[in-house]
């Protein structure tokens, strides 16, 4: 089912849905130089990668990627963006996934296999590319192992604590990664890590601001912690100031959702039913903006590729469209949880795929999709 919720206006309009057999781990979008070969990809619990054409949600490709659940799911950067979807990774390889069985793999856009990475004992809960394309690192419990195509960059390891998030800065030279009471930032090339906070609890999500100038942290104790890089400071050493730490509270469960908006000092996250919106100045403390729509917690968050809009979606199934600085614009009912989110680069589509196992595509009001930010 899928259905509009009163009372605002009809601004949202599914083009195609699917039943997929198992949930919806992820969702990404794959351009091309063509629109007609534009495509969806899902990932899903049963360990298989899909491709739906954007047109009507047909389906073009899949495999048995895994022998189990998929844990991460990478498209190479250059196929995300259509001004360069006719290059890859030097490989050759368009996807990169993780598993439940332990495996790192690298898949060409046919859904050949092109290498297997990594075979670990145990889960690998991370993945990621570098906004470059140029290396790929993923996380099994206290390891991050990198590789440049199919060379290995070799393992950093943290002797004292698992590594329970990542992100890569936008500058692809360094690695910040999220463990047990503290914030760690790797720099490629070298060695030890420099710490950048310390806080109680275990982080569940991080994020970078797009310009690279913060960096977000949701904690599983109902945190969200901030870290702000030097900036000009009036009257300190060198006109320079400190790095600083903010810690927002009130939250009333794990913070788990984030995303920083693509061009303004603003995140969103959610820790309970409420999305919470914060404007992080370059000093003093963030303001927050509450949203309120959602009856259950919040399990997904994404901002249009301009920023104009904002989705997120709930355990229930509920998606909410909100205008940028929090005006509702739509509420949609899904009927079961909202397990990903993935916005169309023209930021006029979004994907939302549900735990279980439903993908549906939505097209927004042009006008209002286009009154970009």
């Amino acid at each position: 089912m899928l259905g509009l919720a009163a009372p605002l206006p009809t601004l949202v309009q599914c083009r195609w849905r699917r039943q997929l057999p198992e949930a919806v781990t992820f969702l990404r979008w794959r351009a091309s130089a063509g629109a007609a070969a534009e495509a969806l990809i899902s990932a899903g619990a049963d360990g298989w990668i899909r491709g739906h054409a954007f047109a009507d949600g047909s389906e073009r490709v899949a495999w048995r990627a895994h022998d189990a659940g998929i844990t991460g799911l990478c498209l190479h950067p250059a196929v995300t963006d259509a001004s360069s979807a006719a290059s890859a990774d030097a490989t050759g390889a368009v996807f990169a996934s993780a598993g439940e069985d332990g495996r790192v793999r690298l898949w060409d856009a046919a859904g050949r296999a092109v290498a297997t990475l990594a075979e670990e004992s145990g889960w690998v809960e991370l993945l990621a590319w570098s906004p470059d394309g140029r290396i790929l690192a993923a996380a099994a419990g206290r390891s991050i192992q990198l590789w440049r195509g199919e060379e290995s960059l070799g393992v950093w390891y943290d002797a004292a604590r698992s590594v329970l998030a990542l992100a890569w800065a936008p500058d692809s030279r360094r690695l910040a990664t999220a463990a047990n009471k503290g914030l760690h930032l790797w720099q490629v090339g070298g060695q030890a890590p420099v710490q950048l906070m310390a806080f109680p609890g275990a982080p569940v999500a991080l994020a970078w601001r797009p310009d690279g100038k913060s960096l977000a942290t949701g904690t599983q104790d109902g945190f969200l912690q901030v870290w702000r890089q030097a900036g000009p400071g009036a009257g300190r050493a060198r006109g320079r100031s400190s790095p600083s730490q903010l810690t927002m509270r009130g939250y009333p469960a794990k913070v788990s959702c984030l995303d920083w908006h693509p061009s303004r000092s603003r995140i969103a996250t959610a820790g309970g039913p409420d999305v919470v919106l914060w404007d992080i100045p370059a000093a003093g403390e963030g303001r927050p903006t509450p949203l309120r729509l959602h009856r259950t917690a919040v399990t997904a968050l994404a901002y249009s590729p301009g920023g104009a809009l904002l989705a997120s979606g709930d355990r229930e199934g509920r998606l909410c469209l909100w205008r940028d600085g929090g005006a509702p614009l739509q509420s949609l009912a899904l009927d079961a949880e909202i397990s990903a989110l993935a916005w169309h680069a023209g930021g006029a589509t979004i994907a939302a795929g549900c735990t279980d196992g439903k993908v549906a595509v939505l097209d927004i009001d042009a006008a209002t999709a286009g009154n970009q930010a």
